[in-house]
């Protein structure tokens, strides 16, 4: 239903057009778009498209702020000649790119390719490319529903991924816990990431309730290994009974 919409109006079902939408309804995950719309609770019309285009908005760059960024938390856009050359320009995939290989991501190429929101890929996921209309190279999580969505769609825009990084640049990763709240268990928790794992910590969300507490810590990681290396670390403490990555 929805890629009839965006075929109707000369659009794209990419993860930044998805996004968008995502946005303009005040949906937080694509999946809960996509349900919306089955169930109707959503009906998408006129306003989606000029929103889309940019139309209903005095920031000219319109729709284009929203093309995800690698592990900075914001979103990048796609350079003009009236924008700052000093930016990294995305990749464009020309006619000789030969989507039957692999493509390595490296510390070079990194900052020019979009990350998708929908499942924050980051090195050491098993990943895929998706080539977007503008031929520009966005990476997926392969399990990502809005990535099976892309394969079974727009399969020939498909390529692998590999990752070929050395841990020079950080990315998002976000850790939920839950347990029996005591005295001093913050303590060990930070213990363990800033002295112990020598862990960046950005942000530490933590609510209590009837002796039971759950919260959030944001973090910066290199790699996928990272996270699981820093969960079971947080396995040694006593009373953390919950502890997964949010993806």
């Amino acid at each position: 239903m929805l890629r009839t919409f965006l075929e109707q109006h000369d659009m794209e079902m990419s993860t930044s057009t998805i996004n968008r939408l995502c946005s303009i309804h005040d949906i937080k995950k694509p999946d809960q778009l996509f349900h919306a719309i089955g169930n109707k609770t959503i009906i998408l019309g006129d306003k989606d498209v000029d929103e889309l285009l940019g139309r209903n908005s005095s920031d000219k760059k319109g729709w284009r702020k929203y093309v995800p960024f690698f592990g900075t938390g914001k979103q990048a856009e796609t350079p003009s000649s009236e924008e700052d050359d000093t930016q990294p320009r995305l990749i464009v995939v020309g006619k000789d790119f030969n989507k039957k290989k692999p493509f390595f991501v490296d510390d070079d190429n990194l900052p020019r390719l979009i990350f998708a929101t929908c499942c924050n890929p980051i090195p050491g996921d098993d990943a895929l490319g998706f080539i977007d209309n503008k031929n520009h190279i966005e990476l997926h999580r392969r399990e990502c529903s809005v990535a099976n969505r892309l394969k079974s769609s727009f399969g020939n825009r498909i390529i692998d991924v590999k990752w070929n990084t050395h841990r020079r640049v950080q990315f998002d990763a976000t850790i939920q816990l839950g347990g029996i709240d005591r005295i001093g268990l913050l303590n060990e928790v930070t213990g363990v990431l800033s002295q112990q794992l020598n862990i960046n910590i950005q942000k530490i969300t933590i609510t209590t309730k009837d002796g039971v507490f759950d919260g959030t810590i944001e973090l910066k990681v290199y790699e996928r290994k990272d996270v699981r290396i820093i969960i079971d670390a947080l396995k040694s403490i006593k009373d953390l009974e919950e502890i997964k990555e949010i993806k």
